[in-house]
């Protein structure tokens, strides 16, 4: 960045050295109007020349370039609000690698309920200082009580829960910048692309820009508990129609069943309103540019909502009492209203049979308040309208709920604890049985643990045994293996003596044979000796014959001793088999091996 100020990292223990460069990383695990407003609070930290680091849901992601342009973005796709999600979980690992490669000075925690992402990002960033508010961790009631705190701020801001979001935002920017800090609204604006966006959808839709008032009055499943009843929307929506406004029914496509069900019960009043729903991708941008270019906003409290305002377009929002009031719109020109329920601030954690703080707030009022709103955008457009750009132009009714909307709510409040009584004793009821199954169980498990043990036992102990005469019959095998490799070494060596022989055998006959032919052609005197001579070559031939002899006797020896060996091997098998009759004997079966027969018949 040009002409910024050398980084020197911050050092641990107060105060925050708010003059140092610092390397911020800040979480956003909630939804667009949580985002929207800690605009402000990032404003603050970038004119300070800190460099920021966003972490944010992807729904979110596409506004953070007009909430903190120029700031590093990283998605987390995980729910973080997932009662199930642990420190280890593995969809936090990548988040976690993107913030130790960021290496911030200070993790800033700007939600008053952190989640585990937090946490994690504390325990694995031992250098980075720790700013927070004085919440809690986020904790679903129907997953049981909230677990202790895990963090340890340096910077540590005090603030009550029902606090204005925008009060703790410019709290904790003081906090970090050492100083008092007064910080404005939230205030974006539109890109062209956006506005074209919107004009293309407004065109299909057969709406003018600046022709109507952008409404966001469907819920799902899920968000019904904070939404006004849809019988008195359409009751309002027509009054309003009949007065001549238009309006664009705004949301996500999963809220259009909702919206169809307001545009059903206005029956002819409908025509005056169109139905725009959103999926995805390119869909944030076209949602912003439809509310720039709406007169203001009517509808619940939602992101569409603190987007209006952003974009300093009039609000009327019908609010609950669930989180009443953090999240009122930041806008010039609003009106807010609700009633005021002795339960207010339950989290929407609603124990009644419907959100009476927001279903009973009445039509009259409703209607009273969008007369307001137009009454101070016609002074605006009279140039008479000054006044109402100050703090007496931002309207909040908390209505009275009156002596039997209060009779209402007591009586299923007792109801309510009672059912919950009868529930949790069936529950301990339940348990108390299922403790006593479970006893039983273990006592059985307990039994047949040392019965195993003891058969584990006795079945090593015959193991061992098994191992012990396996061992013995291998020490036999091999000496009478190394007998009869020494046998048959003695027999070949005596055959070889006898080839040697019968050689040398043959060759004096041949020098015999010579000797006499020799003899005979010198002197015939000599045929007494050429007798003899043959008589010696005959006692050769002899000697031959019995040599062969010998020959065949030793090949029939050495046949018998080969038939010998496979006879040894056949009981060394036998003998091998016979761990397994003694093995069967104490299984009590009779097994008779081949050589107990020989024996019995008397071959052995």
């Amino acid at each position: 960045m040009p002409g910024r100020r050398p980084r020197r990292h911050a050092k641990t223990g107060p105060p925050l050295r708010y003059h140092a460069v610092l390397r911020i990383l800040a979480t956003n695990p909630d939804t667009l109007g949580d985002a929207l407003l800690r605009q402000p609070l990032y404003r603050a930290l970038g004119a300070e020349g800190h460099e920021l680091m966003l972490v944010a849901r992807p729904l979110v992601v596409p506004l953070l370039p007009l909430i903190a342009p120029g700031a590093r973005v990283f998605t987390v796709e995980a729910d973080l609000y997932n009662p199930a999600l642990t420190h280890e979980t593995g969809a936090l690992d990548a988040v976690s690698g993107a913030a130790r490669d960021f290496d911030p000075d200070l993790l800033l925690i700007a939600p008053f309920q952190w989640t585990i992402l937090e946490e994690r990002l504390a325990k694995e960033l031992p250098r980075a200082r720790l700013a927070a508010l004085s919440g809690r961790r986020f904790a679903d009631p129907d997953f049981g009580a909230a677990p202790p705190p895990a963090l340890s701020p340096s910077l540590r801001v005090d603030v009550a829960e029902d606090c204005p979001e925008l009060r703790k935002n410019e709290l904790l920017a003081g906090a970090v910048l050492g100083r008092a800090v007064t910080l404005p609204d939230p205030a974006i604006a539109p890109t062209p692309a956006m506005l074209r966006a919107a004009e293309t959808a407004l065109a299909r839709l057969g709406l003018a820009p600046g022709s109507y008032w952008a409404a966001c009055v469907g819920d799902t499943p899920a968000t019904r508990i904070r939404n006004w009843r849809p019988q008195r929307w359409a009751e309002a929506l027509s009054r309003w129609a009949g007065a001549g406004e238009r309006f664009l029914l705004i949301g996500h496509s999963s809220e259009e069943e909702t919206s169809r069900e307001i545009l059903g019960a206005m029956g002819d009043a409908a025509r005056a309103c169109a139905l725009w729903s959103g999926e995805g991708g390119g869909d944030l941008d076209t949602l912003l540019g439809l509310i720039a270019h709406s007169r203001g906003y009517v509808g619940r409290d939602t992101g569409p909502m603190h987007l209006a305002a952003a974009m300093d377009r009039p609000v009327l929002a019908v609010f609950g009492g669930g989180t009443w009031p953090r999240f009122l719109p930041a806008a010039r020109r609003s009106v807010s209203l609700a009633v005021g329920v002795p339960c207010v601030g339950c989290g929407w954690h609603c124990e009644l049979t419907e959100s009476y703080c927001i279903t009973e707030v009445p039509v009259v009022e409703v209607l009273r308040a969008f007369d307001d709103l137009r009454k101070d955008d016609e002074e605006v457009k009279r140039g008479a309208g000054e006044e109402v750009r100050g703090p007496s132009a931002r309207r909040v009714r908390l209505l009275d709920p009156g002596a039997r909307l209060l009779t209402t709510i007591a009586r299923e409040a007792a109801h309510a604890s009672r059912d919950r009584r009868v529930t949790l004793s069936v529950l301990r009821r339940e348990h108390m049985d299922q403790t006593q199954a479970l006893t039983g169980v273990l006592e059985r498990s307990v039994k047949r643990a040392g019965e195993a043990d003891r058969l584990s036992a006795e079945a090593d102990g015959l193991r061992t045994e098994m191992q012990r005469r396996e061992a013995v019959l291998r020490a036999r095998l091999a000496a009478e293996q190394g007998l009869w490799k020494a046998r048959e070494a003695d027999l070949l060596r005596r055959i070889r003596e006898v080839e040697s022989a019968e050689a040398g055998a043959a060759q004096q006959v041949v020098a015999a044979r010579a000797e006499a032919r020799a003899r005979l052609d010198e002197n015939t005197h000599l045929r007494e000796e050429l007798v003899k001579a043959r008589a010696d070559a005959d006692d050769s031939r002899l000697r031959e014959v019995r040599l062969r002899n010998d020959q065949h006797a030793l090949a029939a020896l050495t046949r018998q001793q080969d038939e010998e060996l496979s006879l040894a091997r056949q009981r060394l098998n036998d003998l091998a088999a016979s761990r397994w009759r003694k093995y069967g004997q104490r299984l009590h079966l009779c097994m008779t091996l081949p050589w107990e027969r020989e024996m019995s018949n008397g071959r052995h």
